[in-house]
Order: C-alpha cells, then structure tokens, then sequence
C-alpha cells in the first residue's frame, strides 16, 4: 500500500484542519466535510462510547447545531505512517454563550486519501458545565 502525502511533521496542522474542519466551520455542509476527513467506514471510540460512521454523523450534527465557534489548539502530535496520535485542546463556545474546554488524547488511522478510517480518543472536560461533560460523544 502507498503512504500518503502528509509528511510527519504536518501531524499537528493535518489534525487542527481536521478538528477546525469537522466542528468549527458550520458555513461548510457537513456532507462536504465528512467527505473530505472522514472514511465510509469510519469508527470512532470515545470514553468507552463506540460509534459508527452513522453515529459519528450524528454526534458531528450535534456539535454543530450546540456549539457557535471555538478553536482547537494541538499541544502534540505523533504520526508514523498511516497511524496519527495526538493531545490537544478544544475550547468551545455553545450557542447560548457558555463556554468550555476539553483536553483530548487521540489515537488514530488513516486511509489512503489521509481520512480518518478510524480513533480511538479520551476526553477530560478542563472548564465548562457540568452538562457538557459529555460533549465528546454527544449525539
């Protein structure tokens, strides 16, 4: 199989394109963006939450109609080959003004084109509500 394109050192800005891409750019159609992130048969676990494609789209969906902007800062970011890892924070600020922050470690694949085929990640709400606790496997 071919590697792809994206050279170790871009592990940290290939994962803020993503996060910012996926969560924080509701102008884009959400069809659009899965299309370029995220693999047909993508899978996703999430503090022990698992989700399908379907249910990932789900939870992208959520976050887009709760959450009205924020930034995503990557602190470390591995990747050899096709597998990525990383830690980073995910500031949000909710439709209703709210704001919170969550710390995440990540590990995941990716495919031939450079999508996510599939993460495996742990949260840790840092600021925030209570409610939002389970912001990362919210649908």
């Amino acid at each position: 199989m071919a590697d792809i394109e994206v050279a170790p050192s871009d592990a940290a800005a290939l994962m803020e394109h993503f996060l910012a891409g996926m969560i924080f750019t509701p102008h884009e159609d959400l069809d659009t963006a899965l299309e370029e992130f995220i693999n047909p048969a993508y899978t996703q676990v999430t503090d022990g939450v698992v989700a399908d494609r379907d249910e990932f789209v789900a939870h992208m969906a959520h976050l887009r109609g709760a959450i009205a902007g924020g930034h995503v800062v990557v602190h470390e970011a591995l990747r050899e080959g096709r597998r990525i890892a990383d830690r980073h924070t995910m500031h949000a600020t909710m439709k209703d003004g709210r704001v919170s922050s969550f710390e995440v470690l990540l590990i995941g694949s990716l495919d031939e084109q450079g999508r996510l085929l599939e993460v495996v990640e742990t949260t840790r709400q840092l600021t925030g509500d209570a409610e939002h606790a389970k912001l990362g496997s919210a649908r």
